[in-house]
């Protein structure tokens, strides 16, 4: 399979592939608060709030990122299909995100993960989020200060 990773805003059409992969233990363990997720997608295409994109490589969707803009801060959520956990996805599509024009009016990028979820911890910080502290629920916080690419 060719690796290139390309990401598009977040579509109706794209709910089905989505919600199956909640099929999976591994995202029944770990995004619970997320249900119903027909519902929670639907709320973040209708809420100006949120922004949304999904990642394919050859056609096929491997990923989801969704950011929760309050003022010059974006909450990040990532999901990646479970045939395609471990294999790099997530940094890539992590990286990938930091460029979409829409961040850039954002200083950063704010990730609450569960402490004991270590390939998600690995994760964002191979895309270069830097570990901040742990909250009394057992979530860690991870930023990501964005470097602004545009000239004022």
């Amino acid at each position: 399979m060719k690796d290139s990773l390309s990401l598009k805003p977040l579509q109706k059409t794209d709910f089905s592939t989505i919600v199956s992969w909640f099929e999976h233990h591994s995202f029944k363990q770990r995004l619970e608060g997320y249900f119903p997720v027909a519902g929670q997608l639907e709320r973040v295409l209708k809420n100006s709030n949120f922004m949304a994109w999904v990642a394919f490589v050859d056609n096929k969707l491997v990923g989801m990122v969704e950011i929760e803009r309050e003022l010059d801060t974006g909450y990040i959520l990532i999901m990646v299909a479970p045939d395609f956990q471990g294999k790099g996805f997530g940094k890539k599509i992590l990286q990938l995100v930091i460029t979409e024009d829409k961040i850039q009016a954002l200083t950063s990028l704010l990730a609450y993960i569960k402490s004991d979820h270590d390939a998600s911890k690995e994760c964002f910080k191979a895309a270069g989020y830097q570990y901040t502290f742990t909250d009394e629920d057992g979530f860690e916080l991870w930023k990501y200060t964005i470097k602004t690419t545009r000239l004022y």
